[in-house]
């Protein structure tokens, strides 16, 4: 849970507990894609953190083998704890993108009917079927109609965050 909220902090600028929150309402609104997302990334945690190491182990081995140095076991399991912890360093940053991904695209959909998800997201967490029953289409602009003028007001006017 308290990955989520510092998601909802980063995206918004809320403070923790107002976070914190928010991230339980997600969680009650949504708990089956979590559990998804949860199981997606202890597979790929468990797939990365056995064969990412245990090749570059053997890699290893074979090559200091190949050079006709004696011992290249000690090599290959050093080798094999450092790939480990470099894997969990990576795995943990893919697990961090793909919540990311879903709290900003079921954001998206909850205040905005998904009309910033990518389609390729939109058709994967399946927003198709529910954004069509759910929005209007969008109205395109002419091709010949005027553009907005540029805003004058600062970003801390532009901002739809209120502090508390």
């Amino acid at each position: 849970m308290t990955g989520y909220a510092y998601i909802y902090t980063a995206i918004e600028g809320m403070g923790f507990c107002t976070a914190a929150k928010a991230t339980f309402v997600l969680i009650m609104k949504y708990p089956a894609q979590i559990y998804i997302n949860h199981l997606v990334q202890l597979i790929l945690k468990l797939l990365m953190s056995v064969t990412i190491p245990l090749l570059c182990g053997m890699i290893c081995y074979f090559w200091v083998d190949a050079k006709g140095k004696p011992d290249g076991m000690y090599g290959a399991i050093v080798t094999v704890v450092l790939a480990f912890f470099i894997t969990r360093i990576f795995a943990t940053v893919y697990e961090v993108i793909i919540e990311t991904v879903f709290v900003c695209s079921f954001r998206d959909r909850d205040l905005y009917g998904a009309r910033h998800t990518p389609p390729s997201i939109r058709v994967a967490f399946g927003f198709e079927a529910a954004v069509k029953e759910e929005t209007a289409p969008l109205v395109k602009r002419p091709a010949n109609a005027p553009t907005a003028a540029p805003s004058t007001r600062t970003p801390a006017e532009t901002s739809t965050h209120v502090a508390p």
